[in-house]
């Protein structure tokens, strides 16, 4: 006896159900991908496009929601909006608070070069203004080693006896620094650079003010 075998479909809601799995909003799908990988922006501002698009995506998914209410997809859609907003206000928040601390420091480092500059503190200013690859050896006193490179001597000479690092020379110790604004801060991939403008009072005369740029190097070894 043959018996009759039983349809896959036991009813007419299970196909409804697969219809509907059909029609996910490919939208909404690709908001969700695109808002995961957003924290990508968090290393590299040129990843900015990653949110963008995710958020792109995702408004395009609601709007076709709204169209078609038969679509599914509309939590992944708010899903990949939300990621994308949060890693963006992750990185501007890193930002602003990274530019805070570096101005902060190049501040600080700009000041006691100056004060080594007035103090007449030549070598050690001249250190300063090198590359670390460049500087004195290990064990080696400034006056040592620039009595030892001659072409390092004559660098630094040539620098202080130009304006305006020969006037600063001439100021004295009781010269006054003050930070007046911030004037630029700019990335590369192995770099910081900072510009900023500072006034030199000296404790007679008229004050001075100076730009001076800072430059922090990354350590390509970590």
């Amino acid at each position: 006896m043959i018996e009759p075998t039983t349809s896959r479909f036991s009813n007419a809601g299970e196909v409804e159900q697969i219809a509907e799995y059909r029609q996910f909003n490919l939208l909404a799908i690709l908001a969700a991908v695109l808002g995961v990988l957003s924290f990508g922006v968090l290393l590299s501002a040129f990843l900015l496009v990653v949110p963008l698009l995710a958020l792109m995506l995702g408004a395009g998914g609601l709007l076709s929601f709204h169209r078609n209410h038969e679509l599914g997809g509309k939590i992944s859609a708010w899903f990949g909006i939300t990621l994308a907003l949060f890693f963006m206000a992750w990185s501007a928040t890193q930002y602003s608070v990274g530019r805070c601390v570096n101005y902060s420091e190049a501040n600080q480092v700009v000041q006691d070069w100056l004060q080594l500059v007035v103090d007449g503190e030549k070598e050690i200013a001249h250190q300063a203004m090198m590359s670390i690859t460049r500087r004195q050896a290990t064990g080696l006193s400034v006056q040592e080693y620039y009595a030892m490179d001659e072409e390092a001597s004559k660098a630094m000479e040539e620098i202080f006896s130009a304006e305006p690092m020969s006037e600063l020379l001439d100021l004295g110790s009781e010269t006054k620094f003050s930070h007046i604004k911030n004037t630029s801060l700019t990335y590369d991939l192995e770099s910081t650079m900072m510009d900023q403008i500072f006034r030199v009072t000296p404790s007679s005369g008229e004050p001075l003010n100076l730009k001076i740029s800072t430059i922090r190097k990354y350590n390509k070894a970590l």
